[in-house]
């Protein structure tokens, strides 16, 4: 045994110490810039603002109404697919990469915790889907105010339309960041969590047309995803709504998904005491 060796041991931090929410936002924005890195996500913005956005633009330049719902309504319905797609993309590895090689560990401990942890993560999922559900609707509806240049009385009365687009973007962003998310967690692996996230929401659709065509229940339908999502934004636009379940019936099935995915998450990643 060595005789006079001096013991290095761990000495405690003297340096200032960062807020919990400086650490979270670089946290949400790390995990942004990364899932931007990937090849996919950059080709599925690219495809989603080549073909629905920029023809768009154009529509949103010789509008004179730009309040008009059919503006924003048709395309919060075409971007599904691709925020489904992003979402499988994005969102497969969100926990099953920390949960496989372990640094799931280093973030739950006590410095960031598991709850930020839990929440920093769905919410930098939730801002690359963004990417496509919420900002085309920014984007769209600035350049149409800004060309018809509407009186401050009409954006008073009909203003309402382009919030309604925006917090159903927004809805459609958080709800497929926290059914990802919950897939991730409990798949563990990326490569099966990708197409299980998309089969999961595509089935949600052929299960619907099944059931409607077997049950003269109208709440069959509220199986589909975007059926639901549909629904919703029908309501929220005043457009017709067809022979079938209520909308706030729609939002809750939406809310009771959403519940039950973050709880499943906060089950594993937060309230266990053993680590996945």
């Amino acid at each position: 045994m060595a005789v006079g060796k001096a013991v290095r041991r761990y000495e405690p931090w003297t340096g200032e110490r960062t807020r919990m929410g400086t650490r979270l936002r670089f946290f949400i924005s790390r995990g942004f810039i990364e899932a931007l890195r990937s090849r996919w996500a950059l080709f599925i913005l690219f495809v989603t603002y080549g073909l629905l956005i920029v023809p768009r633009l154009f529509e949103a330049l010789a509008t004179s109404d730009p309040f008009d719902p059919q503006l924003y309504g048709p395309l919060l319905t075409d971007v599904h697919l691709f925020v489904l797609i992003l979402a499988a993309v994005a969102g497969s590895s969100l926990f099953a990469s920390d949960i496989q090689d372990r640094t799931i560990v280093l973030y739950r401990v006590r410095r960031m915790g598991a709850p930020y942890y839990l929440v920093g993560r769905l919410a930098s999922l939730a801002a690359v889907l963004g990417a496509v559900s919420v900002a085309p609707i920014a984007i769209l509806s600035s350049v149409a105010i800004l060309s018809a240049a509407p009186s401050l009385s009409l954006v008073v009365d009909q203003g309402r339309i382009v919030l309604f687009a925006l917090g159903l973007g927004c809805g459609v962003a958080v709800f497929f960041a926290l059914f990802a998310g919950a897939i991730s967690v409990l798949l563990r692996e990326r490569r099966y969590a990708a197409p299980a996230i998309v089969f999961a929401v595509l089935f949600s659709e052929i299960a619907s047309s099944i059931l409607s065509a077997l049950s003269t229940s109208s709440l069959a339908s509220l199986v589909s995803v975007w059926g639901n999502f549909s629904l919703v934004g029908a309501y929220l636009f005043g457009t017709d709504l067809s022979a079938g379940p209520a909308p706030w019936q729609a939002a809750g099935a939406l809310s009771a998904v959403a519940l039950a995915c973050a709880a499943l998450m906060a089950r594993e990643l937060v309230y266990r005491e053993d680590l996945p």
